[in-house]
């Protein structure tokens, strides 16, 4: 298994490109895979990142419209309902490649901050890039970075498909790690947030509903 990330606002190396009316997730053949060429989208001499359209958001991911080329995403809940609101409007994406032997996925953050926390989230044994997901949709990285530099078991169990041996494992590959990411102000020990702000609230609940 091998994964990579790219540091721009939307970077496909040996990706499946979808038309946005047909993008869905979809297994490539082993052979496939080994014969995708890599693909770079350069930016533009008058633009930073080449423009990119929210087309479509379900119930955990969505497709980005790269002119006129979809890729389908996995994201966050938080992430999703961002995109949601954003529809049809211009939005940049960072994107890490997970690529195995059958497929090649997309993970889209809107910040390159949690997309890094996203990394360091899935370099820990025991999470993948599906369960890393699960977290980042509970939880920020900041509070969850807080938890790990504290050592609070208890709050990192909150978080799901986080058991006390994950919890332990997160404590024991990240502390010391994730420092940049914890809040300047630290504040008293409470329960990790499930949402991240109200305004987000409707639009969250409305994927939960689609699945």
């Amino acid at each position: 298994m091998r994964a990579v990330s790219q540091q721009v606002s939307f970077v496909a190396v040996g990706v499946e490109v979808l038309h946005p009316v047909q993008a869905q997730e979809t297994p490539l053949p082993r052979s496939t895979v080994r014969l995708l060429p890599f693909l770079l989208l350069q930016p533009s001499l008058s633009r930073p990142f080449p423009e990119s359209k929210v087309f479509s958001v379900s119930g955990e991911s969505a497709v980005i419209d790269v002119n006129g080329v979809g890729y389908e995403i996995l994201s966050p809940l938080s992430t999703l309902a961002e995109l949601q609101i954003k529809m049809g409007h211009e939005t940049q994406v960072w994107v890490h490649t997970h690529v195995r032997e059958d497929a090649m996925i997309l993970f889209g953050f809107l910040s390159h901050q949690e997309k890094d926390f996203f990394l360091k989230l899935i370099s820990v044994s025991g999470i993948g890039p599906k369960g890393a997901l699960a977290i980042l949709s509970a939880s920020t990285p900041e509070q969850i970075a807080l938890a790990i530099e504290q050592e609070n078991e208890k709050l990192l169990t909150t978080l799901p498909g986080v058991g006390k041996k994950t919890a332990r494992q997160m404590i024991l590959d990240l502390k010391g790690k994730v420092t940049e990411f914890v809040p300047v102000v630290q504040t008293e020990e409470k329960e990790l947030p499930k949402g991240r702000n109200t305004e987000l609230e409707e639009a969250l609940l409305a994927l939960q509903a689609l699945g």
